[in-house]
């Protein structure tokens, strides 16, 4: 019996190691895709380069706009003004 208990923690100790592996992976690219969101969507509105990081900071951090409306307002400029890339 204590043998099986062993065994059992001893695999979900695994299972948590692998959990927390994978997990962070998908954090670090969903970060990674964020800022590539917000670098096309300042390209597109802001075409002075110089003025990306100054505009990704006040339209993004400064207004708060969430990561699922970053993915809308990425959709919506596809659609209207790109829509062979679409």
């Amino acid at each position: 019996m204590a043998k099986n208990i062993d065994k059992f923690q001893e695999e979900l100790s695994r299972a948590f190691e692998l959990d927390r592996l994978v997990r962070s992976h998908i954090i670090y690219e969903a970060i990674t895709l964020e800022g590539i969101l917000e670098q096309i969507i300042a390209a597109h509105f802001c075409p002075d380069e110089a003025k990306h990081l100054w505009f990704q900071s006040l339209l993004f951090r400064e207004g708060e706009v969430s990561f699922r409306n970053k993915i809308r307002i990425f959709k919506k400029l596809l659609t209207k003004t790109y829509p062979d890339i679409y």
